[in-house]
Formats: structure tokens, C-alpha cells, sequence
């Protein structure tokens, strides 16, 4: 799981590394961002074939290609992933 953690990094980092110019240069809305994060993140999924759920009781009788598609939703998700698992300070 922990290495799921450290791709969804890798896919935000290279989405704003290379996404952030491509936004400026042809003036795109900032949500293609995310659009360019979930395209990479389903890229990884499906290309290394990464199944999240693979582990989960109950959840073995899924078809592989579908566990593929929401293990790349999640990459997709970026460091957000990080801040629903990880609690941080809490502001008032």
C-alpha cells in the first residue's frame, strides 16, 4: 500500500511539473490539472497493472481490469490520498 501512496506523489508532482506550464501556455482552465492526473494515473494503473483491491476481503471477485480502473482513480488523486489517510493539524 505504501508503495500506492508514494506513485499517487509521483503522479501529483509530475502533473504540476509539466501540467503547470501546459495550462499557462495555452491559457486551459486550472481543472484540466486534474483531468491530466487522472489520465496519468489510469496510464500507470493499466500499464503496470496495479490492482489496490486485490487485498480486500469480498473484493477478489471483481474483474482485474475494473480493479486496474479504481487503483488508477486513485493515483489520479495525487497528494490528496495523503491528506484523507494521514491526519494533519487541524485549523480553526
Amino acid at each position: 500500500m505504501e508503495g500506492l501512496l508514494l506513485l499517487a506523489l509521483l503522479v501529483e508532482r509530475l502533473t504540476e511539473y509539466f501540467g503547470n506550464p501546459l495550462i499557462a501556455q495555452f491559457k486551459l482552465p486550472a481543472v484540466t490539472l486534474r483531468y491530466l492526473a487522472l489520465a496519468l494515473g489510469l496510464a500507470i494503473a493499466l500499464g503496470g497493472q496495479l490492482n489496490a483491491f486485490v487485498f480486500m476481503p469480498g473484493v477478489q471477485s471483481l474483474a482485474p481490469v475494473i480493479g486496474y480502473v479504481l487503483t488508477g482513480f486513485l493515483l489520479g488523486g495525487g497528494s490528496s490520498i495523503l491528506h484523507d489517510f494521514i491526519p494533519g493539524p487541524v485549523h480553526a
